[in-house]
């Protein structure tokens, strides 16, 4: 099966954008929607960087490799409705939080309900 690519940069530290045209898609996909994050080197210092994304029923968090690469979780493509992204990481040092970086959210897809 062939994977649809969504492509996100993240413009400085807090700035991201959605490089692929705005769709519509099928709800109850697994393993089908993939996105790419081009980071800036604002974000080079952290270890780890995560995708949150969310609807209006809940939110799911995947990490993006060392590629930029992530899956949509099947988790938030369940239901019909807007599907949003931002970016979040952390550094801890000996169990503190010493920093942590967010972008603001972006739209990724709509979803409608399909009958599966």
């Amino acid at each position: 099966m062939e994977k649809v690519r969504i492509d996100f940069k993240a413009v400085g530290s807090q700035d991201l954008e959605r490089i692929s045209d705005f769709k519509t898609y099928a709800t109850g996909t697994i393993n089908y929607i993939e996105s790419h994050i081009e980071l800036s080197s604002a974000w080079d210092e952290f270890e780890t960087v995560y995708a949150i994304w969310w609807t209006d029923f809940g939110q799911k968090e995947s990490v993006i490799d060392s590629d930029g690469m992530t899956i949509v979780p099947a988790e938030m493509l369940n239901r019909s409705g807007t599907l949003k992204m931002n970016l979040c990481a952390s550094i801890v040092e000996d169990g503190i939080l010493k920093a942590r970086n967010t972008t603001y959210p972006v739209d990724v897809l709509e979803l409608t309900r399909a009958v599966i």
